[in-house]
């Protein structure tokens, strides 16, 4: 909703009704660093009641236990708070008597950046005195004790951990935190804290941190801190295999980093730099977990794409609470990012296309490259596919990636054999497309429905020849 519809209708009626009202938090952070705010939150010195008798459309009531109330204006909802005060917290949610001043309100805040109120002038006022300096510094800094703050709500460490992740100054400068980095270790080293973050804080919630965090401009610099200062004791964070793979060495003739967590790290690392996309950043930061527990003596460690998937699908379905298809996702590019290495080797140029049209082929390319950072030059599969001449003459097709059921099925009915179909199809494609290849010919060169006849014969050979076995 406009900023200044919102102080029309719920600013001004709080002030005119004898109430102070302020936007607080997020809105106000977000506006001083230059950026436009996603929405705004309302806080005023006005009890739940108050607020009843000011705005007729009142929507959730189940949050006024909280002390907030959604209002509807023109279909959209606003959230008022009233001033509070925690008076109890149990490691994630606090019971909250109502408070009258803004400062008040402040000290219940999480952070410097976020305990700012602006009124409907756009005075900004910032009773802790440290808010607007961190925003034009780059501090993330706790209100009062760090260790205070996160009892009272775990969630907070890793908000803390997000928003390092996320924010930028105007300069464009990433942010900081203002606590020092043993004071943030004793905490996560607490037993205590952690027995409490473990119980209390939702898988929900975690995963909803952990993308944004992973999705962030400066995440690699904020993950690489968390694996550094080990978090394995957290249970829904990062599978405790991630943490193992700083003990194995890597196999030093295909990596230059000294260890599995070391490459994981340059791997992601470099994903940033190629995209903020949240599945290949995680894929990235997952893909060689399965090496801590099947990797030999000598550092090969066969099959880890598959155990890395059977350690990290239940993990992320659970801890993070994925959704089916971020969770596929990150599984098949995990899953299949060592075919892209053995993928040049073929002796048969079809397959390439092959699995290019059966597989989220760009994704795992940018994985591969990701992958190969550390990788001597001689044993760069990314760069040797990359120069393999007929890789760009296949991304250059104009068809689609695969021949499906459906267009088979106007030229043969359903029924069994109709898988090998499509494999004969798609098969038949990839040669043709050698051959124009071969003869320097591109873009749209083969007949579909010459190839889709030809698969529909062989349906129905197999199909005949099936019925004779049944005869004999």
């Amino acid at each position: 909703m406009d900023k200044q519809k919102i102080i029309n209708e719920v600013l001004i009626p709080l002030e005119k009704a004898g109430f102070k009202a302020y936007f607080v938090g997020g809105c106000v952070r977000d506006e001083l660093l230059g950026k436009e705010p996603h929405d705004y939150d309302v806080v005023t010195n006005a009890r739940p009641d108050d607020i009843h008798r000011i705005f007729p459309k009142i929507i959730d009531i189940k949050s006024e236990s909280f002390g907030i109330v959604v209002i509807n204006i023109d279909g959209e909802n606003i959230e008022i708070a009233t001033f509070r005060k925690d008076r109890e917290c149990d490691g994630r949610h606090a019971e909250v008597t109502y408070a009258d001043t803004v400062i008040e309100d402040a000290e219940r805040r999480d952070f410097t950046i976020n305990a700012l109120y602006q009124d409907k002038y756009g005075n900004i006022y910032d009773p802790t005195g440290l808010g607007e300096n961190d925003i034009k510094y780059g501090f993330i800094r706790f209100i009062g004790s760090m260790y205070d703050r996160c009892k009272e709500d775990n969630l907070r460490i890793l908000r803390y951990f997000r928003f390092a992740a996320t924010l930028t100054r105007k300069d464009g400068g990433f942010f900081t935190f203002a606590e020092d980095i043993k004071e943030i270790k004793t905490l996560i080293d607490d037993p205590a804290f952690v027995l409490s973050f473990n119980r209390r804080v939702s898988g929900e919630r975690v995963g909803k941190e952990l993308r944004k965090l992973i999705s962030g401009k400066n995440a690699s610099v904020i993950i690489n801190l968390m694996a550094n200062i080990s978090m394995r004791m957290f249970d829904k964070i990062f599978p405790k295999e991630l943490y193992d793979l700083e003990y194995q060495p890597t196999y030093s003739k295909y990596h230059t980093t000294s260890n599995n967590l070391a490459h994981t790290l340059v791997t992601f690392h470099k994903m940033c730099d190629i995209t903020d996309n949240f599945e290949l950043r995680a894929a990235a930061l997952f893909h060689d977990v399965g090496k801590s527990v099947c990797q030999d003596d000598t550092g090969h460690a066969l099959d880890h794409e598959i155990a890395s998937v059977e350690i990290c699908e239940p993990f992320l379905k659970e801890n993070w609470k994925l959704t089916n298809h971020e969770l596929k996702l990150i599984m098949h590019y995990i899953r299949y990012h060592m075919d892209m290495h053995k993928i040049i080797e073929t002796k048969h140029p079809e397959k390439i296309w092959n699995f290019m049209y059966s597989h989220e082929f760009d994704g795992l390319l940018k994985l591969l490259e990701a992958d190969c950072t550390d990788v001597p030059n001689d044993y760069n599969d990314f760069d040797k596919l990359m120069d393999y001449p007929l890789l760009s003459f296949f991304k250059k097709i104009e068809y689609p990636k695969a021949f499906t059921g459906p267009e088979l099925m106007e030229f043969v009915s359903s029924g069994i054999f109709l898988d090998k179909g499509i494999e004969a199809a798609n098969a038949a494609f990839a040669r043709e497309l050698i051959k124009a290849y071969k003869h320097g010919v591109t873009g749209k060169v083969i007949s579909k429905k010459s190839i889709l006849k030809q698969a529909a014969e062989r349906v129905i050979q197999l199909r005949k020849n099936n019925e004779v076995k049944k005869d004999a």
